[in-house]
């Protein structure tokens, strides 16, 4: 090029755009590692959550907590370098964060009132109703899969729920659930119950109670050994009950009852006004308070009939073996028949997880349980049949000796009465076998959830079965949460000699 002329401008235009393209080269390597980065970020994210929803199917709830507490932190790393990269988080799929979730929780739990040594009924938020029935609002967790779980039994069913073991001379109903055919259909049931006449003898006897969360019918005891005319059907031994929780809230006024004398049937039409409200923070609160709380209708309607109906039928299968006790006093101690059940029953896993749910919650609003790293034991079942049937008092754990810190009992007796014995005592102030102190008397209601710490506290008895009237078999789940720090030191599978029940 002749000296003092100008280079071309294509020259010029041709350095810019390769330096543009050499810019958008960078710019796309970078977008590519950043998303590649946000890949990783999102498949730890997955992982993580992947990691503790297994470590709450296996009960073990202090690592759940742990890999909930890495998950959010990873969640939020991604979301601060999706901003830096300009790039829209993904949506939350889940129930947010655990702090948000324990505090979105309801509070509805009584906190148990010792009698001053009488042993009275554990008072409840709204009082008792008459036979030990408490009426209070029932209480199924109702938030969904992270902060509780709905009642959830299915509807429409064909199966009749009747008794378990007594003979034909003791005449009980049987009882089923349909799904509502109420106003909006916005929820609700109907409950049929057939088998009247013969269970009241005079079907005008027959009494239906109804409560906000529960539905109770009462009618005369007839049985082979009584005589009609000898009874004062008021006294509380003369009558027999069929009492289920609902799982929901109803409307007194809006309920119809439909008798059919003839055939024996009754049809109680119970429509939903409101969902049950959430008890973590009132059982959190009465654990705090008294070491010692219930929850009625944590298992309700269909939910508690299907658990009672498998494990009467695991019962009668002879799955159950007799209850044993160290240093074998078996029967002046216990004289119950019990079975460890299987993880991954369906049905049992049912009351399993939820029950992880609600402990999980509870947890963390516990001083006392949130020092821990929980893991729940195999869900055992027992059954006390028969006149004087009963646990002497005993602790669950003494001394962190076996890891226990929390115990979890669901009852399924839903026709238990007043004066069939059975309830479940416990004695607070009590520091060795010997009772002492006040004490408080839980019945043991359908679907009712007891929950008591129990490291060297709260010493506790099953008294016996009334032995002047028939008396169905009492059933109960236990369910014991531990210091899973000391599991490597302990033995983990519980065998005979050390499985109290109450």
């Amino acid at each position: 090029m002749p000296s003092g002329k100008k280079a071309p401008r294509s020259d010029g235009r041709a350095a810019m755009a390769a330096a543009l393209s050499s810019w958008e080269a960078a710019e796309t390597k970078m977008k590519d590692a950043g998303a590649q980065l946000l890949a990783r970020l999102q498949e730890q994210v997955d992982k993580l959550t992947k990691m503790a929803e297994d470590s709450l199917k296996e009960g073990l709830l202090g690592h759940y907590d742990e890999f909930l507490q890495m998950r959010d932190k990873a969640r939020q790393t991604h979301e601060d370098m999706c901003k830096k990269l300009g790039v829209d988080p993904p949506t939350k799929t889940d129930k947010g964060t655990r702090d948000q979730r324990a505090n979105a929780a309801g509070s509805h739990a009584p906190v148990p009132q010792p009698a001053g040594g009488s042993g009275g009924e554990a008072a409840s938020s709204t009082g008792t109703g008459n036979n030990g029935a408490n009426h209070q609002t029932c209480a199924s967790p109702g938030q969904g899969a992270e902060g509780g779980v709905a009642a959830s039994f299915s509807m429409d069913s064909d199966t009749w729920h009747g008794a378990a073991g007594l003979s034909a001379e003791e005449m009980l109903p049987r009882y089923r659930w349909r799904a509502s055919r109420h106003g909006s259909g916005e929820g609700g049931a109907v409950l049929e119950v057939c088998g009247l006449a013969d269970a009241s003898g005079t079907y005008d006897e027959l009494e239906v109670d109804m409560a906000e969360g529960t539905v109770r019918l009462v009618w005369p005891h007839r049985s082979g050994s009584s005589t009609n005319d000898d009874h004062d059907y008021d006294d509380g031994k003369a009558t027999r009950a069929l009492t289920l929780p609902l799982g929901f809230l109803t409307d007194l006024s809006l309920c119809r009852v439909l008798r059919k004398r003839r055939a024996g049937r009754l049809t109680i039409e119970i429509p939903q006004v409101q969902a049950a409200l959430a008890p973590e923070l009132g059982l959190a609160a009465a654990l705090v308070a008294a070491g010692a709380g219930v929850v009625d209708g944590f298992f309700a309607a269909g939910d508690a009939d299907m658990v009672r109906g498998r494990l009467l039928e695991l019962w009668r299968a002879g799955q159950f073996e007799p209850g044993e006790v160290e240093g074998g006093r078996k029967k002046a101690v216990r004289s119950d028949y019990y079975l460890y059940t299987e993880e991954d029953d369906p049905v049992l896993s049912g009351f399993t997880r939820r029950l992880d749910r609600l402990v999980l919650e509870v947890s963390r609003q516990v001083p006392v349980l949130a020092k821990y790293k929980l893991m729940r034991g195999r869900p055992m079942a027992a059954v006390y049949e028969g006149a004087g049937s009963r646990y002497t008092p005993h602790f669950d754990c003494v001394g962190n000796d076996n890891g226990r810190v929390l115990t979890c009992l669901l009852y399924l007796n839903p026709f238990w009465s007043e004066g069939d014995g059975a309830k479940l005592r416990i004695w607070p102030e009590a520091r060795s076998l010997s009772p002492e102190g006040p004490n408080w008397d839980f019945s043991p209601m359908h679907g009712r959830l007891v929950a008591f710490l129990c490291n060297s506290r709260n010493l506790h008895e099953v008294l016996p079965v009334a032995a002047d009237r028939p008396v169905e078999p009492r059933l109960a789940v236990s369910c014991w949460y531990y210091d899973s720090d000391r599991i490597p030191e302990i033995r983990l599978d519980e065998g005979p000699a050390d499985a109290p029940s109450a």
